[in-house]
């Protein structure tokens, strides 16, 4: 049995603004610099965020935190006790 399927190109994207004012959002939620990694982690969570800028005492802004700096830090702190790469690992 023979069959054929014609794949079409998905359109191209593109991005129509012109100036960053036009994508960013006003107001944003911001992490305080003196958070906890949890507290940072609990509102990724709850708000549904992949990333959050990070504001100092004053406001200003310091830098931007992600979800995937949080795993990089868990990762690179958390002792893995007992930690098997056997599930990493396929078998044939």
């Amino acid at each position: 049995m023979s069959s054929s399927v014609t794949l079409e190109a998905a359109p191209r994207l593109s991005l129509q603004a012109k100036r960053a004012a036009e994508l960013m959002t006003a107001n944003p939620v911001s992490v305080r610099e003196d958070a906890t990694l949890r507290e940072a982690l609990v509102l990724f969570i709850d708000k549904g965020f992949s990333a959050a800028p990070v504001i100092d005492g004053a406001g200003r802004p310091v830098g931007v935190l992600s979800r995937s700096d949080l795993l990089v830090h868990d990762r690179e702190t958390t002792e893995h006790r007992g930690w098997n790469r056997s599930f990493t690992t396929r078998k044939n």
